[in-house]
């Protein structure tokens, strides 16, 4: 319709921060390389948390740097992952995720220093504490998470040095996943000749069955070439973490898990519960829209196919 907005399909990415290979880009980064760094230093001096207005007010000052730096290191991220997604095979912006790689060790000391401090804190007194204090009543929720969390915390010099290792660890295998897939191209047919597409661009929801199971195939197969490497990339990074679970203890591989979310395993189970009550109602499901299609049943490529029109 003529009165519609149109979008771009391009990300305007350039409208949140200067383009990577800008020298805007490079100040930027430099910047948050020498705040973060301030902000480790200053984690290493924090003072314990009491009732002291001292210790209470440096707590406050340092909550609000660090929620600042935390911000920023997650805008950089983002804006870096989306540009190296749109061009996978763009080596200053692989370059680019390194660093910010190199940058996790840093935030990790800040962490670990915050959530070690809390750990000894009861429950009650650190709500105590957080009531008396603005700054710290403003981040009661952060500081109450951050207390729980503290548990999953290897002691100091262990976490420091997994920090140091997961740069070219875990984190380098996350990179290799991320670059591996990126650059992942499906060939597939369009209009009489072969093209190119990302695997989010094949589409399985053509009315045409035919065009349906080519797309499915041709992604399969151009994943299957990458199969192992992906394969090797996610073990590892799930070694990684289940050596760490490991050292802390846990009885099981979910508890971590979780604890970062917010969850208990009652409600987890109840989550579960319901879905296998109700699951019976999808092979139903899946029968009449088989039928709706003249199939017999569903095949993987037919799951998102649109229903005839009436």
């Amino acid at each position: 319709m003529s009165g519609e907005r149109q979008f771009s399909e391009t990300w305007d990415l350039d409208s949140l921060l200067p383009h990577p290979q800008t020298d805007g880009f490079s100040t930027k980064l430099s910047s948050f390389r020498s705040e973060l760094a301030r902000v480790a230093e200053e984690s290493d001096r924090l003072p314990p948390l009491s009732r002291s207005n001292g210790a209470a007010g440096a707590w406050g000052e340092f909550l609000e740097r660090y929620a600042a730096v935390a911000a920023a290191a997650a805008d950089l991220t983002s804006f870096v992952s989306c540009h190296a997604a749109a061009d996978a095979g763009n080596k200053q912006f692989q370059q680019l995720e390194a660093t910010l790689a190199s940058f996790e060790p840093d935030k990790e000391r800040i962490a670990t220093n915050v959530e070690l401090a809390l750990r000894d804190l009861a429950p009650d007194d650190l709500g105590t504490l957080s009531a008396g204090h603005p700054k710290l009543a403003e981040n009661a929720f952060f500081l109450q998470d951050r207390r729980q969390r503290a548990g999953l915390r290897l002691p100091k010099e262990l976490e420091s040095l997994s920090a140091d290792l997961g740069v070219d660890g875990i984190h380098a295998w996350g990179r290799l996943y991320d670059r591996v897939s990126g650059a992942l191209r499906v060939r597939v047919m369009e209009r009489g000749e072969i093209v190119e597409k990302s695997p989010g661009q094949v589409s399985l929801t053509s009315p045409e069955r035919a065009v349906r199971e080519n797309n499915f195939y041709a992604a399969d197969k151009a994943w299957s070439a990458v199969g192992e490497t992906c394969a090797d990339a996610l073990n590892h990074i799930a070694g990684t973490r289940l050596t760490i679970y490991k050292r802390l203890g846990l009885s099981s591989h979910l508890d971590a898990p979780l604890r970062y979310n917010r969850m208990t395993a009652a409600t987890l189970d109840a989550m579960w519960s319901a879905v296998s009550v109700r699951k019976r109602v999808l092979p139903k499901y899946l029968a009449k829209k088989a039928a709706l299609l003249g199939l017999d049943r569903l095949a993987w490529y037919d799951i998102t196919a649109p229903l005839p029109q009436a």
